[in-house]
């Protein structure tokens, strides 16, 4: 049996310490989340507005990136752009990064593609959308020759259809973290819907990662359906759990 992998959901800070300390403990991949300012900058930052990290009432995309640079954030580090998040993965040549983009454009992938493509990267940096963008990925592939792109979803049905359709590399399927997921999970994993999916994938050639996993049942129910990688905010526990 292979490997299971780790893959290691941010603390919603996107800092660089997180994404240090996540590999530190055994991940092989994090998820970074990717906003664009005003003036045309990718920074690594998961609300749509400045309010609850920074205490600011600006929206992201309104705000050029000079007025956002030296502000600091709740956990007193100041928010990471591209340029850093790419100099820290290519310093690490057997990690995966799953740039989480919350972009509004296909344009905006394209470029977002690009910048991955300076740093010669592309390889092993997913550029993840939600499912009901998939089809932007065609932006990212025709714009960035191998490049890697994935889909997220919380709802498994139809989901391994839909990355076919649109040439994605890797299904993160992340049904945990609001009220009522395990009632959730627990009754797709019942009914075989998660199974028929991953399997699904596999016959493509298309990955499957499943989340969230958060202690030993939700491992138990994630490892059912045959991964080839669970997500997690505890990568250690993660790590103990898979031994």
């Amino acid at each position: 049996m292979a490997k299971i992998k780790i893959y290691a959901l941010n603390d919603g800070y996107n800092s660089i310490s997180f994404f240090k300390k996540a590999f530190e403990e055994g991940a092989d991949a994090v998820q970074c989340d990717i906003r664009r300012t005003l003036d045309g900058q990718f920074i690594a930052f998961r609300d749509r507005t400045l309010s609850r990290l920074c205490g600011r009432d600006w929206v992201v995309q309104g705000t050029s990136w000079s007025h956002i640079k030296n502000l600091p954030v709740r956990n007193g580090e100041k928010i990471p752009h591209l340029d850093e998040i790419l100099k820290f993965m290519v310093l690490r040549p057997f990690a995966r990064f799953f740039l989480r983009a919350m972009l509004n454009t296909p344009r905006d992938i394209s470029d977002l593609a690009r910048q991955v493509s300076k740093a010669g990267i592309q390889n092993r940096v997913f550029i993840t959308l939600p499912s009901s963008h998939a089809s932007f990925s065609y932006a990212a592939k025709r714009t960035v020759n191998g490049i890697c792109t994935a889909i997220f979803s919380s709802w498994p049905i139809g989901i391994a259809e839909k990355a076919i359709k649109n040439g994605i590399d890797e299904i993160c399927l992340l049904p945990g973290g609001f009220p009522g997921s395990g009632t959730f999970m627990r009754f797709f994993s019942a009914t075989e819907s998660i199974a028929k999916q991953s399997d699904a994938a596999s016959a493509a050639g298309i990955g499957f990662s499943i989340g969230t996993v958060n202690g030993p049942n939700t491992l138990r129910r994630a490892l059912s359906v045959d991964p080839a990688a669970i997500w997690t905010y505890d990568v250690p526990l993660a790590a103990r759990l898979l031994k």
